[in-house]
């Protein structure tokens, strides 16, 4: 018998473990076939010409536009930290996001940057929950942003769509994204004998926490104009390529397709958004009389320089000396959390 349960529990362990490379392997072939569908008819040395005509300084606005969303994005998680009771300076969130950004691009599974900054703030004195509950709030209010914005952009949205099923699947997935939200928030009155269980309990944590976020005037309003100064800087950086390649797109135009790409990017469908993004951008763009090689010109080069962005934290992370043991004293310098500091060494 205690060969069998042995047998039974090694069985369960390994299925465990193939779970994540079972979503990864779904992940890559979802963003393989959304990068193959608009790369099908395009030559793709037309697309490399385009990409090779940039212009450099335009390239270079359009990096400066991206970096400049990752320090909001800094700001806007101190802003949540500080609200939760447990502040933390920019000097240490700025670092961790840079890292964080790093790796939810070096890493296949979509969510492994915020694992790092949930580890990463548990090394400033974070509890656990408090840690999570930070990230994945820094990450709803962005996301409650982008619906803002869309949802205003709604009626020029439906002027220029020639495809009325299109728009009404867009009304729809608004509608299940706000319907989330409302029970996410709804979580925090769930009754006390419900929360005995751990699945449960923790998600109530969070609901709680996401209300004290929303529901502080001036907390809200500083993380959701975060948000939009965030989404304003990837229409920027969409925008500056755009005339970097000479291409006729308005910034009009940008500022309506760009955060309706991002919520499709939001979907856990594919690895870091690549292929949604591409598929979206040829047939949006093409709209505005892009070509489908331009419009992949243009997204192809906003992936990369979001790589390009993520490298500084990369950097960080090499730059450390070896993390120090966790301690229940908080610690506001970055140099003691990544071990640069000699004065954290144990």
């Amino acid at each position: 018998m205690a060969e069998e349960g042995t047998a039974e529990i090694t069985l369960n362990n390994a299925s465990e473990k193939r779970k994540p490379v079972l979503a990864f392997c779904i992940k890559a072939a979802v963003s393989g076939l959304l990068l193959w569908l608009p790369l099908r008819n395009v030559q793709l040395g037309t697309m490399y010409a385009q990409m090779t005509a940039m212009n450099p300084w335009a390239l270079a606005g359009a990096f400066v536009a991206l970096a400049g969303t990752t320090l909001i994005a800094a700001l806007r998680w101190s802003v949540i930290l500080r609200t939760l009771g447990m502040p933390r300076d920019f000097s240490v969130t700025y670092p961790l996001s840079l890292i964080g950004l790093f790796f939810g691009q070096a890493l296949p599974a979509g969510v492994g940057g915020d694992a790092v900054r949930v580890w990463l703030g548990c090394k400033t004195g974070l509890s656990v929950p408090v840690s999570v509950s930070s990230i994945l709030g820094d990450r709803l209010a962005g996301l409650f942003a982008i619906l803002l914005i869309v949802t205003a952009e709604l009626p020029a949205v439906h002027t220029i769509t020639p495809d009325a099923k299109f728009f009404y699947a867009l009304l729809m997935m608004l509608a299940v994204f706000y319907a989330g939200f409302i029970v996410l928030l709804l979580l925090a009155f769930l009754p006390t004998s419900w929360r005995r269980f751990r699945f449960v309990g923790g998600f109530v944590r969070i609901s709680a926490d996401l209300r004290v976020i929303l529901f502080s005037p001036r907390a809200a309003l500083a993380v959701l104009s975060y948000g939009v100064i965030i989404q304003l800087g990837n229409v920027l950086a969409v925008f500056s390529l755009a005339k970097g390649l000479n291409l006729s797109i308005g910034l009009e135009s940008c500022l309506l397709i760009v955060p309706i790409a991002n919520i499709l990017q939001s979907l856990p469908i594919s690895i870091a958004g690549w292929g949604v993004r591409e598929s979206f951008f040829v047939a949006a763009f093409g709209l505005t009389g892009a070509t489908a090689p331009q419009a992949l010109a243009v997204s192809v080069l906003f992936g990369l320089l979001v790589i390009a962005n993520s490298l500084p934290g990369g950097l960080l992370w090499l730059l450390k000396a070896g993390f120090p043991a966790q301690r229940a004293k908080p610690r506001s310098s970055f140099g003691a959390i990544i071990g640069l500091d000699s004065s954290s060494s144990a």
